[in-house]
């Protein structure tokens, strides 16, 4: 596939992602990142299935689930560009390589999110805490 992001190279996209992986890893002891190795390369399996959820306990879940799928998409040239089509800003980038959506997306998702909470709609429509 054809590589999107005009800044960062596909090999140094591949770099990011290695050096990030090893920051997540770092904590973990020997036994566990090999087992977590082997089980990260078996496809049509979920983490929770393959008992990966308890290992990732030390980790941060979210980021190496996201790690996993940037690996992905770099095999598809889609790494660096946010849902709404942009490129994420490379400054970004090298700092969260696995991120999937831009700043002004992540703020619209937070934001979305947010207000789906039962407990921010029910303080949102009550008028609690209005003067």
């Amino acid at each position: 596939m054809k590589w999107k992001h005009r800044k960062i190279s596909r090999s140094e996209a591949e770099s990011l992602l290695r050096e990030r992986e090893k920051e997540l890893l770092q904590g973990l002891s020997r036994s566990t990142k090999n087992q977590l190795l082997r089980l990260q390369g078996r496809e049509n399996s979920s983490p929770r299935e393959l008992g990966v959820h308890r290992i990732l306990s030390q980790l941060n879940y979210e980021a190496w689930i996201s790690l996993q799928e940037a690996k992905r998409t770099i095999q598809n040239g889609d790494w660096g560009i946010c849902e709404c089509g942009k490129q994420i800003p490379e400054a970004r980038l090298r700092i969260f390589p696995e991120t999937e959506i831009c700043t002004k997306c992540k703020s619209l998702h937070e934001k979305t999110a947010l207000f789906k909470l039962p407990l921010f709609r029910m303080v949102a429509y009550s008028g609690i805490g209005a003067r």
